[in-house]
């Protein structure tokens, strides 16, 4: 029961060609999308391991608390009078409520993702677990640790861009007091 196969017809051919040429062109494509799904899952890994939402939720609060305290310094030169606590928790409310690092932590990753190469992540996610530098590694350590600068900004610009921003309803909250306890 052997079967015999055709002679591949001319428009057999070209539609084979064709198609491998397909194949061959979405190749790399779904290689780099494979390579990207895994930098991004370094970068979250990475950013999990340095604890950087953490750290990211402290600073926010810690920020939110100067410039609550600034509000008032600033309330209490120029008018005398002293913001209640009410106002303030309000405002912190706002800030709490804004800056949670679940609204931001999947951006944050893309663009870790995006500025680290595989090997860096790798690199720092070994570092981050205290499994050290190999010797060879040192200068790429270096070049990748530069790289924070950017990554920082364009992290600050994501979080600008992607928030609603507490400074006007600060404002908003502190006007609506001020007026309606006469001190404005």
């Amino acid at each position: 029961m052997s079967q015999q196969c055709e002679p591949i017809s001319k428009t057999s051919r070209s539609g084979i060609s064709v198609l491998l040429l397909t194949l061959a062109l979405l190749l790399p494509c779904r290689l780099a999308i494979a390579e990207t799904k895994e930098q991004l899952l370094a970068a979250e890994r990475l950013l999990q391991i340095a604890k950087v939402g953490d750290r990211f939720e402290i600073q926010a609060q810690q920020q939110a608390m100067q410039i609550i305290y600034n509000y008032s310094v600033i309330i209490h030169r120029n008018t005398d009078y002293r913001l209640p606590v009410l106002v303030e928790r309000r405002i912190a409310e706002c800030y709490q409520n804004t800056y949670q690092w679940k609204y931001f932590a999947e951006g944050i990753a893309h663009i870790v993702a995006s500025n680290f190469s595989s090997e860096e992540l790798d690199l720092l996610i070994d570092f981050h677990n205290n499994l050290g530098l190999p010797p060879n590694k040192i200068q790429l350590f270096r070049d990748t640790i530069d790289k924070a600068g950017a990554i920082h900004q364009q992290s600050i610009d994501y979080i600008f861009a992607n928030s609603a921003g507490c400074v006007d309803r600060g404002a908003e909250l502190i006007i609506q007091h001020l007026q309606s306890n006469s001190v404005l």
